[in-house]
């Protein structure tokens, strides 16, 4: 017990010893995002790039950047009608400057983990700046998004592969800005934004399903929210009408139909999905890095711990329940939809940033209840007793998994051989081209190849991209 004490103390102190050297903990911080933006600098498109970029590529090509700008437009509209409805997510697929020369494709690593950490920032100052002072906001956000930056499911479909990580890192960062901006419109009476939050809704629900059915739930709740408090609830009301309608677009769209025959295996009932649902939410919990996850409720909640909520027994154990459905409801839209049980890895993403988020909301309402009930030090024993075995396993970091690929020399020939690929597919007086396997798959880079898809789907798309007719190495 005297350890742990020790330990305790120690760790307060160190905590209070940093305000104020807050520079020095920014410049740490950075030093572990730097391989990841060096690592952009080798990188390439994959995979679904090349099919969603075919007209904003051959756009450019044949009228400069204003018949790219038409060719985005166009394709908005195909994809809707052909494949599938999510406006929003179908635009930010054909804008990747990447469709102009493919060596700025390290653009996606930049613009994705820079929305993220701002969208982050936003989010973390906004909610919390009434209630603490600015350095443990500073530390809770570095602490956030280092944790889920550094531990993120999967590197490649959550920063580096620009289609998928687009898809959901970029509308999951978006949802928390809109969050941000609600509360900044509700509590810091910021009425001009409400335009803004209109706008940026109708955008984001124009998105994936997995973060659009959260978005619609977690303004339903806050309608009945303001029902309940006697607020004015107009403003929430008439927004969840207009982002309902807004899904209804997407999800009627004639092309979810055709995406429907070519993904669904298996016919899922609503109810189903439900309870599918809450079983694949127990699942993923148990696979979440628990290590990195008791480091933060530790500091975090040491950081909050003069921050009280009185909530009765009853009250905290049913918000538990509505976080975990919340939670829990992330998993329904593909079950339902496509009866995907085993999800893809940049859903996945998006479910652990979020659940990160959920489990430090509700540690620290039950440990803030503990505190008030029982007026004891047990809780800052218990946080510790976790802290004692936490091992954070820097070496599966993403600062490790970019770090790596640079020091050993694989991500120069990566490189080379897509720089070979792109040197071929761009020869005008070339019709047809023959491309050679990678030697190299970088975990982080690496997304998918013509020689990992036994249905050419992936050729066809590279030779509408370029258009060639490409054949495999026999």
């Amino acid at each position: 017990m005297k350890k742990i004490t020790q330990l305790q103390n120690t760790l307060y102190l160190i905590l209070e010893n940093m305000k104020n050297k807050k520079n020095i903990i920014l410049i740490l911080y950075l030093i572990s995002l730097l391989p990841i933006f060096l690592l952009a600098h080798f990188n390439y498109m994959s995979g679904d790039d090349f099919g969603f970029g075919s007209y904003a590529h051959q756009g450019y090509l044949n009228g400069g950047f204003l018949s790219m700008i038409k060719a985005v437009l166009v394709s908005v509209k195909d994809f809707y009608l052909n494949w599938q409805g999510t406006y929003s997510a179908i635009f930010m697929f054909s804008i990747n400057p990447a469709f102009i020369n493919e060596n700025l494709y390290f653009f996606t690593t930049y613009f994705l983990v820079l929305f993220f950490i701002f969208s982050n920032y936003l989010f973390l100052n906004t909610i919390l700046k009434k209630y603490l002072d600015n350095y443990k906001i500073f530390i809770i956000f570095i602490i956030s998004t280092f944790i889920q930056i550094q531990y993120v499911h999967n590197l490649n479909s959550s920063f580096y592969w620009y289609n998928g990580s687009v898809y959901y890192t970029f509308f999951y960062s978006l949802e928390l800005i809109l969050y941000a901006l609600i509360y900044k419109y509700y509590f810091d009476n910021k009425d001009i934004l409400k335009y803004l939050i209109v706008v940026l809704s109708i955008f984001f629900v124009g998105g994936n399903f997995v973060s659009t059915l959260n978005y619609l739930i977690i303004l339903f709740l806050l309608c009945l929210y303001f029902v309940y408090k006697k607020q004015d609830f107009k403003f929430i009301v008439i927004l969840l009408i207009v982002s309902i309608f807004f899904f209804g677009v997407s999800v009627f769209a004639p092309g979810n139909k055709v995406r429907q025959l070519y993904y669904i295996s298996e016919s899922v009932t609503p109810l189903k999905s439900i309870l599918y649902s809450y079983k694949n939410a127990f699942m993923y919990f148990k696979l979440l890095n628990k290590g990195s996850i008791i480091f933060s409720i530790a500091i975090i909640n040491y950081l909050l711990k003069d921050f009280k909520v009185r909530l009765n027994l009853k009250l905290l154990i049913f918000l538990t329940f509505i976080i975990f459905s919340v939670y829990a409801a992330l998993f329904t839209p593909p079950i339902y939809a496509m009866g995907i049980f085993n999800l893809w890895d940049r859903i996945i993403n998006i479910i652990y940033f979020k659940l990160y988020l959920f489990i430090i909301l509700i540690t620290f309402l039950w440990i803030n209840y503990f505190k008030l009930k029982f007026k004891s030090v047990f809780l800052k024993y218990f946080i510790l007793f976790f802290m004692v075995f936490n091992i954070i396993e820097f070496e599966h970091s993403s600062f490790f998994k970019s770090l790596n690929p640079l020091i050993n020399g694989q991500a120069f020939i990566y490189r080379e051989e897509n720089l070979e690929r792109i040197k071929l597919l761009n020869d005008e007086n070339l019709k047809f081209v023959t491309l050679k396997p990678f030697r190299v798959k970088i975990e982080a880079l690496y997304f998918m190849d013509i020689y990992d898809d036994e249905e050419d789907w992936i050729i066809k798309q590279i030779e509408d991209y370029y258009l060639k007719e490409v054949k495999k190495v026999n």
